[in-house]
């Protein structure tokens, strides 16, 4: 896994809400489960115009995320020139700070469903994609 330098959770509170702060998921769905981030996306999510040379990208990691899925998003964003830095804390100091918590169970969640974020900037147009008549 590479060496990243870590941001501490204080620092992550202040800036996470910013447009330029991306916060990049790499745990294993269980854990997520335990200490979900409201706004964290997996990598793949991540459209490549989102990241910039003034883009700082925050992982949140723990020892349940895969080396390989570290190693690509932190090729995929230092070639992007994106400041890359590791969350620092376990998911319970996430928790105590407010950061993240459970995530909600719904009914509707089916064995084998796909998580997905809707891409930024789609529903952001200014104009409906489909009008209702």
């Amino acid at each position: 896994m590479p060496r990243l330098a870590e941001m501490p959770i204080g620092e992550f509170d202040s800036l996470h809400h910013q447009p330029n702060v991306l916060t990049v998921e790499l745990r294993a769905d269980a854990a997520i489960g335990a200490a979900m981030f409201p706004l964290a996306q997996s990598p793949e999510a991540i459209a490549q115009d989102d990241i910039g040379t003034d883009c700082l990208a925050v992982l949140i990691i723990d020892d349940t995320s895969a080396a390989e899925e570290v190693a690509a998003a932190d090729a995929r964003f230092s070639a992007a020139r994106c400041e890359l830095r590791r969350l620092s804390g376990d998911a319970t100091s996430w928790i105590a700070a407010g950061l993240a918590g459970p995530a909600a169970r719904r009914q509707s969640v089916r064995p084998g469903d796909v998580r997905f974020v809707i891409p930024r900037g789609l529903c952001e147009a200014g104009e409906p994609v489909q009008v209702f008549e």
